[in-house]
Protein backbone atom coordinates (compact mmCIF):
# COMPACT_ATOMS: atom_id res chain seq x y z
CA UNK A 1 0.00 0.00 0.00
CA UNK A 2 2.80 2.27 1.12
CA UNK A 3 3.90 2.42 -2.73
CA UNK A 4 0.71 3.16 -3.99
CA UNK A 5 0.39 6.07 -1.55
CA UNK A 6 3.91 7.13 -2.89
CA UNK A 7 2.83 7.29 -6.51
CA UNK A 8 -0.41 9.14 -5.76
CA UNK A 9 1.31 11.49 -3.76
CA UNK A 10 4.47 11.72 -6.30
CA UNK A 11 1.26 12.28 -8.81
CA UNK A 12 -0.53 15.11 -7.29
CA UNK A 13 3.03 16.93 -6.72
CA UNK A 14 4.06 16.65 -10.40
CA UNK A 15 5.18 19.30 -12.02
CA UNK A 16 5.91 20.42 -15.61
CA UNK A 17 8.80 18.59 -16.68
CA UNK A 18 9.45 20.57 -20.03
CA UNK A 19 9.53 24.31 -19.71
CA UNK A 20 9.83 24.50 -23.93
CA UNK A 21 7.47 24.69 -26.78
CA UNK A 22 7.44 21.53 -28.76
CA UNK A 23 10.13 23.43 -30.74
CA UNK A 24 11.99 23.77 -28.21
CA UNK A 25 11.55 27.67 -27.45
CA UNK A 26 12.04 27.82 -24.14
CA UNK A 27 8.97 29.71 -22.25
CA UNK A 28 8.94 31.96 -19.06
CA UNK A 29 6.99 31.10 -16.04
CA UNK A 30 5.41 34.75 -17.14
CA UNK A 31 5.08 36.93 -19.36
CA UNK A 32 4.37 40.79 -18.77
CA UNK A 33 4.19 44.02 -20.94
CA UNK A 34 8.10 43.59 -20.31
CA UNK A 35 8.19 41.74 -22.66
CA UNK A 36 6.63 43.40 -26.10
CA UNK A 37 8.67 46.51 -24.88
CA UNK A 38 9.03 48.45 -28.14
CA UNK A 39 6.43 46.23 -30.26
CA UNK A 40 4.93 49.25 -32.47
CA UNK A 41 1.08 47.98 -32.57
CA UNK A 42 0.88 49.55 -36.91
CA UNK A 43 4.06 48.37 -37.19
CA UNK A 44 4.34 44.42 -36.14
CA UNK A 45 0.77 43.72 -35.21
CA UNK A 46 -2.05 46.05 -36.68
CA UNK A 47 -5.66 45.37 -37.03
CA UNK A 48 -7.16 42.47 -38.89
CA UNK A 49 -7.14 43.34 -42.70
CA UNK A 50 -4.54 45.79 -42.41
CA UNK A 51 -1.20 45.25 -43.04
CA UNK A 52 1.18 43.50 -42.09
CA UNK A 53 -1.97 40.65 -41.56
CA UNK A 54 -0.61 39.90 -38.20
CA UNK A 55 -3.94 39.01 -37.33
CA UNK A 56 -5.83 38.27 -40.15
CA UNK A 57 -6.87 39.39 -43.36
CA UNK A 58 -10.18 40.29 -43.13
CA UNK A 59 -11.54 42.87 -40.11
CA UNK A 60 -14.04 40.55 -39.63
CA UNK A 61 -12.19 37.29 -40.27
CA UNK A 62 -14.19 34.16 -39.77
CA UNK A 63 -17.29 35.88 -37.99
CA UNK A 64 -17.90 37.00 -41.57
CA UNK A 65 -17.45 33.86 -43.29
CA UNK A 66 -16.59 30.29 -42.38
CA UNK A 67 -13.88 28.58 -43.68
CA UNK A 68 -14.35 25.63 -46.41
CA UNK A 69 -14.96 22.48 -44.51
CA UNK A 70 -13.52 19.68 -46.56
CA UNK A 71 -12.89 16.15 -45.93
CA UNK A 72 -10.16 13.77 -47.30
CA UNK A 73 -11.75 11.51 -49.71
CA UNK A 74 -9.84 8.98 -52.18
CA UNK A 75 -10.33 5.03 -51.97
CA UNK A 76 -10.97 2.04 -53.49
CA UNK A 77 -12.17 2.59 -57.18
CA UNK A 78 -13.61 5.26 -58.55
CA UNK A 79 -16.97 5.13 -58.00
CA UNK A 80 -16.33 4.31 -53.85
CA UNK A 81 -14.76 7.58 -54.37
CA UNK A 82 -18.01 9.15 -56.03
CA UNK A 83 -20.29 7.69 -53.31
CA UNK A 84 -18.30 9.06 -50.54
CA UNK A 85 -18.22 12.29 -51.90
CA UNK A 86 -21.65 12.65 -52.42
CA UNK A 87 -22.30 10.98 -49.10
CA UNK A 88 -20.34 14.08 -47.68
CA UNK A 89 -21.90 17.12 -49.55
CA UNK A 90 -25.71 15.71 -48.12
CA UNK A 91 -23.72 16.19 -44.83
CA UNK A 92 -23.21 19.61 -45.65
CA UNK A 93 -19.77 20.33 -46.43
CA UNK A 94 -18.59 23.36 -48.40
CA UNK A 95 -16.24 21.70 -51.18
CA UNK A 96 -14.29 18.52 -52.30
CA UNK A 97 -11.27 16.96 -51.61
CA UNK A 98 -10.15 14.10 -53.23
CA UNK A 99 -6.37 12.52 -53.12
CA UNK A 100 -4.52 10.22 -55.41
CA UNK A 101 -2.51 7.08 -54.84
CA UNK A 102 1.12 7.08 -55.61
CA UNK A 103 1.22 5.95 -59.35
CA UNK A 104 -1.51 8.72 -60.30
CA UNK A 105 -0.05 11.34 -58.23
CA UNK A 106 3.19 10.23 -60.40
CA UNK A 107 1.57 10.20 -63.81
CA UNK A 108 2.24 6.04 -63.40
CA UNK A 109 -1.10 4.09 -64.83
CA UNK A 110 -2.12 1.02 -61.97
CA UNK A 111 -1.39 -1.50 -64.20
CA UNK A 112 2.60 -0.21 -65.10
CA UNK A 113 5.22 -2.10 -63.41
CA UNK A 114 6.62 0.70 -61.15
CA UNK A 115 2.89 0.65 -59.72
CA UNK A 116 3.29 -2.59 -57.89
CA UNK A 117 2.27 -2.36 -54.44
CA UNK A 118 1.30 1.22 -54.17
CA UNK A 119 -2.13 1.20 -56.46
CA UNK A 120 -4.78 2.68 -54.34
CA UNK A 121 -2.37 3.43 -51.67
CA UNK A 122 -3.23 6.23 -50.18
CA UNK A 123 -5.53 7.61 -51.93
CA UNK A 124 -7.63 6.27 -55.15
CA UNK A 125 -6.44 5.36 -58.28
CA UNK A 126 -7.16 7.70 -61.38
CA UNK A 127 -5.60 6.09 -64.78
CA UNK A 128 -7.88 8.04 -67.53
CA UNK A 129 -10.20 10.85 -68.12
CA UNK A 130 -13.25 8.16 -67.89
CA UNK A 131 -11.65 7.40 -64.23
CA UNK A 132 -11.70 11.04 -63.23
CA UNK A 133 -15.58 11.05 -64.64
CA UNK A 134 -16.54 8.23 -62.50
CA UNK A 135 -15.23 10.39 -59.61
CA UNK A 136 -17.42 13.31 -60.30
CA UNK A 137 -20.33 11.99 -61.77
CA UNK A 138 -23.33 13.76 -60.83
CA UNK A 139 -21.25 16.31 -59.31
CA UNK A 140 -21.60 20.37 -60.69
CA UNK A 141 -18.56 21.32 -61.21
CA UNK A 142 -19.44 24.70 -61.77
CA UNK A 143 -20.71 25.33 -58.38
CA UNK A 144 -18.49 23.32 -56.22
CA UNK A 145 -15.04 23.78 -54.87
CA UNK A 146 -13.00 20.66 -55.63
CA UNK A 147 -9.69 20.44 -54.61
CA UNK A 148 -7.24 17.56 -55.91
CA UNK A 149 -4.51 16.77 -53.73
CA UNK A 150 -1.96 16.28 -56.28
CA UNK A 151 0.98 17.33 -57.90
CA UNK A 152 0.24 15.87 -61.49
CA UNK A 153 -0.85 17.82 -64.16
CA UNK A 154 -2.87 14.91 -66.08
CA UNK A 155 -5.19 14.41 -62.56
CA UNK A 156 -5.93 18.39 -63.72
CA UNK A 157 -5.70 17.92 -67.27
CA UNK A 158 -8.67 14.50 -66.69
CA UNK A 159 -10.77 17.46 -64.50
CA UNK A 160 -10.99 20.04 -67.27
CA UNK A 161 -11.53 17.42 -69.67
CA UNK A 162 -14.50 16.31 -67.85
CA UNK A 163 -15.80 19.57 -67.38
CA UNK A 164 -15.46 20.72 -70.96
CA UNK A 165 -17.07 17.03 -71.72
CA UNK A 166 -20.21 18.32 -69.83
CA UNK A 167 -20.24 21.48 -71.32
CA UNK A 168 -18.78 23.36 -68.03
CA UNK A 169 -16.17 26.51 -69.31
CA UNK A 170 -12.84 26.36 -67.40
CA UNK A 171 -12.87 29.80 -66.27
CA UNK A 172 -15.95 28.76 -64.34
CA UNK A 173 -14.65 25.86 -62.11
CA UNK A 174 -13.43 26.59 -58.72
CA UNK A 175 -11.20 24.72 -56.78
CA UNK A 176 -7.11 24.05 -56.21
CA UNK A 177 -4.43 21.73 -57.26
CA UNK A 178 -1.91 21.01 -54.72
CA UNK A 179 0.74 21.25 -57.53
CA UNK A 180 3.93 21.34 -54.61
CA UNK A 181 6.10 18.41 -55.89
CA UNK A 182 8.92 20.75 -54.49
CA UNK A 183 8.35 19.30 -50.48
CA UNK A 184 7.77 15.53 -52.12
CA UNK A 185 11.37 15.41 -53.26
CA UNK A 186 12.03 15.45 -49.20
CA UNK A 187 8.84 13.84 -47.48
CA UNK A 188 8.20 10.98 -50.16
CA UNK A 189 9.36 7.52 -49.17
CA UNK A 190 10.96 6.90 -53.02
CA UNK A 191 12.15 10.64 -53.65
CA UNK A 192 13.63 9.13 -57.13
CA UNK A 193 10.27 9.28 -58.07
CA UNK A 194 9.77 12.85 -57.94
CA UNK A 195 12.72 13.92 -60.51
CA UNK A 196 13.26 17.56 -58.85
CA UNK A 197 13.93 19.95 -62.58
CA UNK A 198 10.69 18.16 -64.08
CA UNK A 199 8.35 18.40 -61.17
CA UNK A 200 9.14 21.93 -60.96
CA UNK A 201 8.87 22.83 -64.45
CA UNK A 202 5.46 21.01 -64.40
CA UNK A 203 4.10 23.10 -61.64
CA UNK A 204 4.86 25.87 -63.15
CA UNK A 205 3.33 25.04 -66.06
CA UNK A 206 -0.07 24.37 -64.21
CA UNK A 207 0.49 28.35 -62.80
CA UNK A 208 0.78 29.55 -66.34
CA UNK A 209 -2.03 27.83 -67.94
CA UNK A 210 -4.33 28.06 -64.72
CA UNK A 211 -3.20 32.02 -64.78
CA UNK A 212 -4.48 32.46 -68.29
CA UNK A 213 -7.33 29.99 -68.56
CA UNK A 214 -8.56 28.97 -64.99
CA UNK A 215 -8.93 32.67 -62.60
CA UNK A 216 -10.89 31.20 -60.18
CA UNK A 217 -8.58 27.89 -59.40
CA UNK A 218 -5.75 27.60 -57.06
CA UNK A 219 -2.74 27.16 -58.76
CA UNK A 220 -0.88 25.86 -55.84
CA UNK A 221 -1.09 24.52 -51.62
CA UNK A 222 2.85 25.04 -50.15
CA UNK A 223 2.46 21.90 -48.24
CA UNK A 224 4.19 22.57 -45.15
CA UNK A 225 2.32 20.04 -42.99
CA UNK A 226 4.70 17.17 -44.69
CA UNK A 227 7.77 19.24 -44.12
CA UNK A 228 6.57 19.34 -40.45
CA UNK A 229 5.42 15.69 -39.64
CA UNK A 230 9.48 15.25 -40.77
CA UNK A 231 10.42 16.26 -37.24
CA UNK A 232 11.59 19.86 -38.03
CA UNK A 233 10.42 22.77 -35.61
CA UNK A 234 7.52 25.54 -36.61
CA UNK A 235 10.23 27.96 -37.09
CA UNK A 236 11.90 25.40 -39.79
CA UNK A 237 8.08 24.61 -40.72
CA UNK A 238 7.65 28.51 -42.48
CA UNK A 239 11.64 28.57 -43.45
CA UNK A 240 11.28 25.70 -45.88
CA UNK A 241 7.69 25.77 -46.96
CA UNK A 242 8.25 30.24 -47.98
CA UNK A 243 11.39 28.64 -49.80
CA UNK A 244 9.29 26.83 -51.86
CA UNK A 245 6.41 29.41 -52.24
CA UNK A 246 9.11 31.81 -53.34
CA UNK A 247 10.35 29.11 -55.63
CA UNK A 248 7.02 28.86 -57.69
CA UNK A 249 6.43 32.72 -57.47
CA UNK A 250 10.14 33.04 -59.33
CA UNK A 251 9.81 30.31 -61.61
CA UNK A 252 6.47 32.09 -62.89
CA UNK A 253 7.96 35.42 -63.03
CA UNK A 254 10.48 34.09 -65.37
CA UNK A 255 7.74 32.85 -67.50
CA UNK A 256 6.47 36.70 -67.93
CA UNK A 257 3.06 36.16 -65.69
CA UNK A 258 3.24 39.59 -63.50
CA UNK A 259 2.71 38.65 -59.52
CA UNK A 260 -0.81 40.28 -59.59
CA UNK A 261 -1.61 37.73 -62.20
CA UNK A 262 -0.84 34.67 -59.85
CA UNK A 263 0.05 35.45 -56.25
CA UNK A 264 -3.51 35.87 -55.35
CA UNK A 265 -4.33 32.42 -56.47
CA UNK A 266 -1.47 30.46 -53.97
CA UNK A 267 -2.44 28.89 -50.69
CA UNK A 268 0.01 27.09 -48.08
CA UNK A 269 -1.29 24.23 -45.93
CA UNK A 270 0.49 24.50 -42.61
CA UNK A 271 0.37 21.80 -39.55
CA UNK A 272 -1.53 22.24 -36.62
CA UNK A 273 -0.07 20.65 -33.98
CA UNK A 274 -0.66 20.20 -29.63
CA UNK A 275 1.08 23.34 -28.88
CA UNK A 276 -1.73 25.53 -28.88
CA UNK A 277 0.30 29.13 -28.76
CA UNK A 278 3.24 27.94 -30.61
CA UNK A 279 0.80 27.11 -33.58
CA UNK A 280 -0.99 30.59 -33.13
CA UNK A 281 2.13 32.19 -32.65
CA UNK A 282 3.39 30.50 -35.32
CA UNK A 283 0.95 31.45 -38.09
CA UNK A 284 0.90 34.96 -37.28
CA UNK A 285 4.49 35.38 -37.55
CA UNK A 286 3.76 33.81 -41.17
CA UNK A 287 1.38 36.13 -41.95
CA UNK A 288 3.87 38.80 -40.94
CA UNK A 289 6.57 37.44 -42.42
CA UNK A 290 4.58 36.23 -46.26
CA UNK A 291 3.29 40.03 -45.60
CA UNK A 292 6.74 41.64 -45.87
CA UNK A 293 8.22 39.45 -48.46
CA UNK A 294 5.52 40.17 -51.21
CA UNK A 295 5.91 43.70 -50.32
CA UNK A 296 9.38 44.41 -50.03
CA UNK A 297 10.95 41.54 -52.30
CA UNK A 298 8.14 41.32 -55.11
CA UNK A 299 6.19 44.82 -55.31
CA UNK A 300 8.75 46.14 -58.18
CA UNK A 301 7.35 42.78 -59.78
CA UNK A 302 4.00 44.11 -60.36
CA UNK A 303 2.14 47.26 -61.59
CA UNK A 304 -0.11 47.74 -58.86
CA UNK A 305 2.03 47.65 -55.48
CA UNK A 306 0.44 46.65 -52.17
CA UNK A 307 -2.93 45.21 -54.32
CA UNK A 308 -4.13 41.73 -54.04
CA UNK A 309 -1.28 39.94 -54.53
CA UNK A 310 -0.20 41.02 -51.54
CA UNK A 311 -3.15 40.96 -49.20
CA UNK A 312 -4.61 37.39 -50.49
CA UNK A 313 -1.34 35.49 -50.74
CA UNK A 314 -1.00 34.95 -46.95
CA UNK A 315 -1.05 31.72 -45.19
CA UNK A 316 -4.33 29.87 -44.65
CA UNK A 317 -5.18 28.31 -41.61
CA UNK A 318 -3.72 24.51 -40.52
CA UNK A 319 -6.54 22.28 -41.55
CA UNK A 320 -7.39 21.12 -45.02
CA UNK A 321 -10.72 22.32 -44.18
CA UNK A 322 -9.75 26.02 -44.46
CA UNK A 323 -8.98 29.06 -46.97
CA UNK A 324 -8.55 32.46 -46.60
Amino acid sequence: MSSEIEKLTEAYLERVKRPKTWSGIPLKEMYTSEDVEGLDYQRDLGNAGDYPFTRGIYPNMYRGRFWTTREVCGFGTPADTNKWLKFQMGEGVGGLNVIFDLPSETGIDSDHPLAAGDVGLGGVAMCSIKDMDEITEGLPLDKVSFSLISADPMTLAAYIAVAQKRGIHISRLMGTIQNEPLHSRYCAADPSCYPLDLSYKLAIDIIEYCTRYMPRWVTGNVNLYNLRETGITAAQEIAFGFAFAMAHIDGALKRGLKIDEFANRRAFYCSAHIDFFEEIAKLRAARRMWAKIMKEKYTHKTQNPGSSALLSTLPVLPWYTSSL
